[in-house]
């Protein structure tokens, strides 16, 4: 079963998992594992509690995986519960600035044309990390982990426009960031 489970589409290991089957849902977790621990740490910033979030929301998707809507994406769903994980630990953490920034900020160069030349994607990351996390979530989710705009306001449950304007904001402070650290790149913020 390992080897045909790997095969699988997301919509055919849940009804696996369903009908009992264990390696079905290991499958699952090995697939989006990686991917859902280094959006986790752009929520949390910290490894250790990113770790925690990501096994917490492989636990509770296990418990609700009969409530999944198959007709509906599996990586939307399990990213959701990771971002929920994310977020309440984030807030318990620190106290919550979900404010948006003014529109002072000028220019929306795509982000992969805008670092190619001036940074590598581990620099960017770095930066993300800096960013507060209601853009550094969006903008990991577009840029880095390939979903759409739909996709993304599925995952964050914020309306299209608001996260196509918070990428947008993302970007512009992304390069700010990655610059200040292209000239300090030894400081510490």
């Amino acid at each position: 079963m390992k080897a045909a489970c790997t095969t699988y589409s997301d919509q055919e290991l849940v009804k696996t998992v369903c009908d009992g089957n264990l390696e079905a849902y290991a499958q699952i977790v090995r697939r989006y594992e990686s991917k859902l621990l280094r959006y986790a740490n752009s929520i949390v910033k910290n490894p250790e509690d990113a770790q925690d979030c990501v096994q917490e929301s492989f636990i509770s998707a296990y418990k609700n995986l009969r409530s999944f809507d198959l007709a509906k994406p599996f990586s939307s769903w399990i990213y959701r519960i990771v971002h929920n994980q994310a977020i309440s630990k984030w807030r318990k953490k620190k106290e919550v600035s979900m404010e948006i920034l003014g529109d002072t900020i000028e220019s929306t160069e795509n982000l992969e044309e805008s670092f190619e030349q001036k940074t590598t994607i581990k620099q960017v990351r770095d930066c993300i990390q800096h960013l507060p996390v209601v853009y550094a979530e969006v903008v990991y989710l577009h840029n880095i982990e390939g979903y759409s705009y739909e996709e993304v306001s599925a995952i964050v449950q914020k309306p299209k426009g608001t996260v196509s304007v918070l990428i947008m904001r993302a970007k512009k402070m992304l390069r700010v960031l990655c610059e200040k650290e292209k000239h300090e790149p030894n400081s510490k913020r």
